[in-house]
């Protein structure tokens, strides 16, 4: 029998026990030998391994991320406004559920981000926000309303006198339909306003309108020979008893050319200024109105000569000489002793019966 000799050789693991690839490198043992390969994260021959930046020179990471280099591996995070695991990012919605805003700011969202803006009647940046005064420096309202501020707002309102809207105002007829002035004024509507005016014959405010008495206050335009009366708002001029006329010119009524006088048919009428007077005529006694005859024989008012008889007539009186005087009654003469008187009886002419 030959004899064989036997050679056996054992492989060695370089790797053990201690490897001599890099800190950061895996050492693979071979059959005969071993290969050093730097981890992930690294680069190199497997003996220097040098860490490797994932981030550059494209990044592994969302677009919305971003991308930390680490030794020996990267990380990824999501920026601000996004949030995702780095790989996938989605945008946050910071409004919801609670507004990073101003409580009078309206927050929008935004592809990663978001913006607050001021509500209208706020002013600021949106995380402050105060109040805006719109009635200053000019008021939005008419010229005719006044603006009040109000919270985050304003409000107007048409002035005294106008009406509407605030915006558009329009001016109030304050007369239409019922008149606030007294029943004896007129109202006149102006811009903004009214106007009582009391009526003639009256006097007042406008809203208290009493009637002026013109005829004691002497304002009235009557004739000196009227009579004046005061009415509700006025007053009346009549002519007085006498007088003609429209009141206010009134002139004197001659009763005696007119036949208004009362005077008796044996009076004579004599007119005076705004009336007459009535005066009995000779051989009548009375008032003017009433007027009686006269007996001038019982009274011995007459002239009769003592030789004369008296014989009363109506309104007057004759005068006889008595039988056996001649003459005219007022003058008698004994007829026997008188010769003119015989001549008188014969018709002989006398100049003088005296």
């Amino acid at each position: 029998m030959d004899n064989f000799i036997f050679l056996y050789y054992l492989d060695t693991n370089e790797c053990q026990p201690d490897s001599p690839c890099h800190a950061n490198a895996t050492c693979n043992n071979t059959e005969g030998s071993y290969h050093c390969a730097c981890d992930s994260g690294y680069s190199g021959d497997g003996f220097t391994c040098n860490d490797t930046n994932e981030c550059q020179p494209d990044s592994p990471c969302h677009a919305n991320a971003t991308c930390n280099n680490t030794e020996g591996s990267y990380h990824c995070a999501c920026d601000s406004g996004y949030s995702g695991d780095g790989f996938t990012c989605n945008d946050t919605n910071e409004c919801q559920p609670d507004s990073p805003c101003h409580a009078n700011a309206t927050c929008n969202n935004t592809e990663g981000s978001y913006h607050c803006a001021c509500d209208s009647g706020y002013s600021g940046d949106g995380f402050t926000c105060n109040d805006t005064n719109e009635c200053q420096p000019d008021s939005p309202c008419h010229a005719n309303a006044t603006c009040t501020n109000t919270e985050g707002s304003y409000l107007c309102t048409c002035d005294s006198g106008y009406s509407g809207d605030g915006v558009t105002c329009n001016d109030t007829n304050e007369c239409q339909p019922d008149s606030p002035c007294h029943a004896n004024a007129t109202c006149n509507n102006t811009e903004g306003s009214y106007l009582c005016t009391c009526d003639s014959g009256y006097s007042g405010d406008g809203f208290t309108c009493n009637d002026i008495d013109e005829c004691v206050d002497r304002s009235h335009d009557c004739h000196y020979n009227a009579t004046c009366t005061d009415t509700d708002g006025s007053f009346v001029c009549s002519c007085n008893s006498g007088f003609s006329g429209n009141g206010t010119y009134c002139q004197d009524v001659d009763e005696c050319s007119f036949g208004t006088d009362n005077c008796h048919d044996n009076a004579t009428c004599n007119n005076t200024n705004g009336s007459f007077e009535c005066s009995c005529n000779d051989g009548y006694s009375g008032n003017g109105t009433s007027c009686e005859n006269i007996d001038e024989c019982v009274d011995r008012s007459n002239d009769c000569h003592y030789n004369a008889t008296c014989t009363d007539t109506d309104g007057s009186f004759i005068c006889s000489c008595n039988s056996g005087f001649l003459g005219n009654g007022t003058y008698c003469q004994d007829f026997k002793t008188c010769a003119s008187c015989r001549a008188i009886a014969f018709d002989t002419p006398v100049n003088d019966w005296k």
